[in-house]
């Protein structure tokens, strides 16, 4: 059996929301929890200075497919902000029962790469899209 690493070649990310710190970022991603709920925890990701959640295309097509198997991922949307220290946990304000857990993943080429690519829209300003 041969194993063989082959790198993603495109990420293509349709849609984008840039929050402008973790505080705000923890509180977009808290937001849709009821106010009522005593307990919660999500899972977001964190790179090189960058917190963020991905909703990838989910779409079970065979464009997609292909586009896959031509080594080409496509995010249906990202929600990120800059968040220079990682820290394993967040806590929203306007949901402190709610336990954000933050994963590490700045070893990952991929996240790395994400990571570069949203502090560049945060300098250049870009087209943003409204929660």
């Amino acid at each position: 059996m041969k194993v063989e690493f082959s790198p993603w070649k495109k990420l293509e990310i349709r849609a984008y929301i840039r929050l402008p710190g973790s505080d705000e970022f923890a509180n977009h991603v808290a937001a849709p929890t009821p106010a009522a709920m005593t307990v919660g925890s999500t899972t977001v990701l964190w790179a090189d200075g960058i917190v963020f959640r991905h909703v990838p295309l989910n779409s079970p097509t065979e464009a997609i497919a292909n586009e896959y198997l031509q080594g080409h991922i496509v995010w249906d949307n990202i929600e990120f902000a800059p968040m220079p220290k990682y820290v394993s946990e967040l806590k929203a304000a306007t949901r402190p029962s709610l336990t954000i857990s933050v994963i590490n993943v700045s070893s990952n080429y991929l996240f790395a790469d994400v990571a570069k690519w949203a502090k560049s829209v945060g300098k250049r300003g870009g087209r943003r899209v409204s929660a």
